[in-house]
Formats: structure tokens, C-alpha cells, sequence
């Protein structure tokens, strides 16, 4: 009976754990390597912010009247890569697919200014969906299979032009509208780098990063909360009041928090999300 090439990953792969954890992969990895809220497989990783989301948290956060929502970003071997180039201007950034649905959208439309994303994955998400609306502004009849947010657009000639958030998500709605499609699913090369101008998120929840790695390059939101790294794979006890005071930056009234969905498979898999 043949196998698909996941089946095969499933039977003979192994979990890939970060290199900086200076161990083998264990069994108790397959759990507590991966987010509570991980549903698609497709990543290579697990975003580390998202280990400090436990149930009992976004139980908390739903009775304060925090609303979750999900997207997914799935996670390539390239978020290992470290910058070697002497100029962020010469690394090539690595390509991962994102998946937001129509229901997200329109969610993010309805919070504008209150969006907090869980993770610098989930901020590479909602950032591109931004700049996929300029893109498509440009050029509408692009079909679903070409879409892609290149790395350098955000700070390309006429890429900052006066279109407001609200405007950039509708442009993506009435494209699914145009399309007949529920889901935006398309890859995104986007580096964010000094100088960047957030469109999306109000902050993000991010946890410690690598010397070298292309997150240290992001310019953080107005409201930026950093967790501490988890080092043994478990997820720390945080609770709901010490996010929500941490997320409650001055004018923001009730922070959105947005988690990524994309699994991290027993061999390759990983999701994000925002809150």
C-alpha cells in the first residue's frame, strides 16, 4: 500500500525540536512542544509565545470578554536560519503559507486598534495581509495561485499609500467576494525590519529570541510584552489577569488577542494564533 509523503514523516520522522534546546528529541516533546489551540498540520515549529496559553487562560481571558481568534502560519525550516549578512538588506527572507478565513477577517475589521497578536508568526500574518491588500489594490484580477507578499514590499516606492486598515480588509473580502472563497490562503516572504510601519497589530506578545535571528530585526508595536523562554517544553503558569494587565496598554480598550492555528506534527508541523 503506498504512502503519502506525510504518512511517511509521521512513521519515520522526528519531531524537530529547537537546535538551541542542546538536546534529542523526547516523547514527552510530541505534547508539550506544541499549543494548546493547534489544529492544521504543516509546521516545522512550535511558536514558543503560544506555550504560555494554557485553557485555563483563554478560559479567563473569554470571561473578562477578551475574543480570541485564530490564524495559521505555517512555520518553514527558515525560521532557524540565523541573519549572516552584513546588510539585513542582503538576507533572503524564507516563504511560509498563511491561511486566514473570511470569519477572521471580518473579526479583525470590527477591532481595528485592538488587535494584540500572540507571537512574531502571528504578527507576520496579520502584517501581510496589509500589504496582499496593496498588492491586489494594484493588480485585482491577480488569481489565488499567484498571490504572494514579497519581502521587500512593505518598503518598496508607493507601498505605504494612504489605505487605511478597514480598507485594506475589505479589499480582501470583496477578493474572496470575487474569487467565491471563504479563505485566503497564499505564501508571504515579508521581513519586518527598522523603519517598518505596523498596519494591524496594536502590540504582540513575544518571548526571548536568538542572537542573529531575523525577529531581533522587528521594530516592536507600541505595546510589546516579552515572556519568558520556556526551555523544558512545558507551558509556564501564566494567568489570564497578569496577560490581560500586560496586553491593557493606555487606549487600549479590549485587547483581541490572535493565537496561529498551523500544527507542529509528530515529524513537521506547527500553528500560531492572536489574542
Amino acid at each position: 500500500m503506498p504512502y503519502t509523503f506525510g504518512e511517511l514523516l509521521e512513521l519515520m520522522g522526528i519531531l524537530p525540536i529547537p537546535p538551541y534546546l542542546g538536546r534529542e528529541t523526547e516523547e514527552q516533546d510530541l505534547t508539550t512542544y506544541q499549543t494548546v489551540y493547534a489544529e492544521t498540520e504543516g509546521s516545522v515549529a512550535a511558536p514558543t509565545a503560544g506555550l504560555h496559553f494554557t485553557p485555563a487562560v483563554f478560559e479567563e481571558l473569554r470571561a473578562q470578554g477578551t475574543e480570541v481568534l485564530d490564524v495559521t502560519l505555517h512555520v518553514g525550516a527558515g525560521t532557524f536560519r540565523p541573519v549572516k549578512a552584513d546588510h539585513i538588506g542582503d538576507h533572503e527572507m524564507h516563504a511560509e503559507l498563511i491561511s486566514v478565513s473570511r470569519s477572521t477577517l471580518l473579526a479583525l475589521r470590527e477591532h481595528i486598534g485592538q488587535i494584540i497578536a500572540v507571537g512574531t508568526t502571528s504578527v507576520r500574518t496579520l502584517e501581510s495581509l496589509y500589504h496582499l491588500a496593496i498588492a491586489l489594490r494594484r493588480q485585482p484580477d491577480t488569481p489565488p495561485t499567484a498571490l504572494h507578499v514579497e519581502q521587500w514590499l512593505p518598503y518598496e516606492e508607493g507601498a505605504d499609500e494612504e489605505l487605511t486598515t478597514e480598507e485594506a480588509l475589505d479589499t480582501l473580502l470583496s477578493y474572496l467576494d470575487a474569487q467565491g472563497e471563504d479563505t485566503l490562503v497564499f505564501p508571504t516572504s515579508i521581513i519586518i525590519a527598522p523603519s517598518y510601519r505596523y498596519r494591524v497589530i496594536r502590540g504582540m506578545v513575544t518571548n526571548f529570541h536568538q542572537p542573529h535571528s531575523t525577529l531581533l530585526c522587528s521594530s516592536p508595536p507600541s505595546s510589546v510584552t516579552t515572556g519568558t523562554a520556556s526551555t523544558t517544553g512545558h507551558s509556564p503558569t501564566t494567568s489570564a489577569s497578569q496577560l490581560r494587565r500586560q496586553l491593557a496598554a493606555p487606549a487600549l480598550a479590549k485587547p483581541i488577542p490572535i493565537a496561529g492555528a498551523s500544527r507542529l506534527s509528530p515529524r513537521t508541523r506547527r500553528r500560531r494564533r492572536y489574542l
